[in-house]
């Protein structure tokens, strides 16, 4: 059980400023993380134990919690984002890594990223591929009841300022995705066991102490996924 104790006062545990808002989409009012970044962060505050001689690789890295995983990272970590190469390490294509040979990286990092993949199968045996034995790659998935659908291909589904769906047309395929190609449901552990992990899924808040879930404002389909390779 945690010892979180919630007073009605709000907390973000990324930048852990007390009597902080959270605005649309969950983000805070002090240092901009949102949900995914919350959970992520707590977990490996708390679940994971890393050291100097590990390699990482962080997909996609966000402003508001990319100092702070650096920070945090005692080993060798690497960036990688396709659409801004040049301000990465790497342009990595997930469902096509040619940068990097089999079992060479100990943690893959890689927030919300899945969703956005064409294929997320192939995306998903790769990050397999490149993961030494007993590796870890961890991703926050919003989960929903019922199983994995894919958005309509002329349209991507999306929430406005007012929180009401509407539809809009795709962006051109050559520019960032804004929208996601799918919506995971519960079918997720399956669809990344076929990819070979052992696949194990937190969601802090419910499946511990509520306190935390109300003292930072943890939204209960954002769910830690932690995928880990056999030896």
């Amino acid at each position: 059980m945690s010892d979180v104790i919630y007073d009605g006062q709000l907390q973000c545990p990324c930048c852990e400023e007390i009597h902080v808002n959270f605005l649309q989409a969950g983000k805070c009012s002090n240092c901009g993380c949102n949900y995914r970044h919350r959970i992520a962060w707590l977990f490996m505050q708390r679940e994971m134990q890393v050291s100097k001689g590990m390699k990482m690789l962080y997909f996609t890295p966000d402003k508001s919690i990319a100092k702070k995983v650096k920070n945090w990272f005692p080993g060798k970590l690497k960036t990688s984002d396709f659409y801004r190469p040049k301000k990465m390490d790497y342009g990595i294509d997930m469902e096509n890594i040619k940068e990097l040979k089999d079992n060479t990286v100990d943690f893959i990092l890689a927030l919300n990223v899945l969703e956005y993949v064409t294929s997320d199968t192939k995306a998903m045996s790769e990050l397999h591929r490149i993961l030494k034995p007993k590796g870890l790659f961890l991703t926050s998935i919003n989960i929903s009841e019922g199983r994995s659908v894919k958005n309509k291909d002329d349209s991507k589904i999306r929430k406005n300022s007012r929180g009401v769906r509407e539809h809009t047309k795709e962006y051109d395929a050559t520019n960032r995705p804004r929208y996601a190609k799918r919506k995971y449901g519960l079918d997720i552990r399956d669809r990344l066991e076929n990819a070979g992990f052992v696949v194990s899924i937190f969601s802090y808040g419910l499946e511990g102490d509520f306190n935390e879930f109300m003292k930072y404002d943890l939204k209960p389909e954002e769910r830690i996924v932690c995928c880990s390779k056999r030896e």
